[in-house]
């Protein structure tokens, strides 16, 4: 559970720090507002709803949750770390550029 909720909170302080260093200064609040207002309408609207669309589409079976939630979890992962390593190039660039 530790292991999880470190992982889980990382996005809370990386993103909106990413964010304070490659918005300008008269937008960061509004930047940073937009990325949470994202976060929040992916993770608690498409999450929750991904899972029961699976459990009731996939396995027809409302005690199926075990095996829904990996199926929309890893790969959920798998699409985080691959936009995060498209997204690290591009980002050091700028980030040196503004230094």
């Amino acid at each position: 559970m530790g292991v999880a909720s470190f992982f889980s909170s990382v996005v809370n302080c990386l993103g909106p720090t990413t964010i304070q260093d490659i918005v300008p200064s008269q937008l960061r609040g509004q930047a940073t507002a937009c990325f949470f207002f994202v976060l929040n309408l992916v993770g608690i609207g498409l999450g929750p709803t991904a899972i029961a669309l699976v459990t009731d589409h996939v396995f027809h079976d409302d005690g199926a949750l075990n095996r829904a939630i990996p199926i929309v979890v890893i790969p959920a992962i798998v699409a985080g770390v691959v936009l995060l390593m498209v997204a690290r190039k591009p980002y050091r660039a700028l980030s040196a550029r503004l230094r």
